[in-house]
């Protein structure tokens, strides 16, 4: 008897960024995707902020 699994897959991963030159972007753009890259990587994000509270709560300590 053959066993069929369904695995999901995450379509942001097979994604390919595009050639930009971010120099003749405008603000509202820049700020646009990166509003988008966190929305697609929240748990990263999430994880990097902390580490930043953490890195600058250790240095701003007395």
């Amino acid at each position: 008897m053959e066993m069929e699994t369904d695995v999901a897959t995450d379509k942001s991963s097979n994604v390919e960024t595009p050639d930009l030159d971010f120099d003749s972007l405008p603000l509202e753009d820049w700020i646009d995707t990166a509003e988008e890259w966190v929305r697609d990587n929240r748990t990263l994000a999430l994880l990097g902020s902390f580490a930043i509270g953490v890195f600058v709560g250790v240095m701003m300590r007395d």
